[in-house]
């Protein structure tokens, strides 16, 4: 039972670690959307480096939920698989 408790509380851990990327994609999103009001003839540009800049963030999120399965799979291993298999 115990096990359980300490597996969701580092779950949520590592879920609502990469908060700061989200955080930079939310405030992209509100520059991006100042800049078109004020520069509205340079617009291709800016989604363009809007797609670029959000584009990187992703990998990098997508880079550690793929971390964050991988331990969880050595976890599950080690702690529920009592065969070993």
């Amino acid at each position: 039972m115990f096990r359980e408790i300490v597996f969701y509380d580092n779950y949520t851990n590592e879920i609502i670690s990469p908060w700061w990327l989200y955080l930079l994609i939310g405030l992209n999103l509100v520059m991006l959307g100042v800049l078109i009001v004020l520069f509205p003839p340079l617009i291709a540009y800016l989604i363009a480096g809007f797609l670029i800049f959000d584009g990187i963030v992703f990998l990098l999120i997508a880079y550690r939920l793929r971390q964050f399965k991988r331990r969880y799979e050595q976890w599950r291993r080690t702690f529920w698989d009592p065969l070993g298999s």
